[in-house]
């Protein structure tokens, strides 16, 4: 079985950074959305490219390779 390998440089934008930090401290989507001032099909399209940028499946897995990134 081939390992798992990362992303070297995602290159997440500042406002998909913050997106991951409120999701990792349990902040729901609609929070997140309310605080960020954007409406949260905004907000579903940030995830799509996080999910996209980083390779995940979920915000879990964004999480978890997000802070391997770090």
């Amino acid at each position: 079985m081939a390992p798992l390998t990362l992303p070297v440089s995602p290159a997440l934008s500042k406002r998909q950074e913050e997106i991951l930090w409120a999701a990792s401290i349990g902040m729901s989507d609609k929070v997140i959305a309310g605080r960020l001032g954007v409406s949260p099909r905004t907000l579903e399209g940030h995830w799509r490219a996080i999910h996209r940028k980083l390779g995940s499946a979920n915000r879990c897995q964004a999480g978890f390779i997000f802070a391997a990134l770090r």
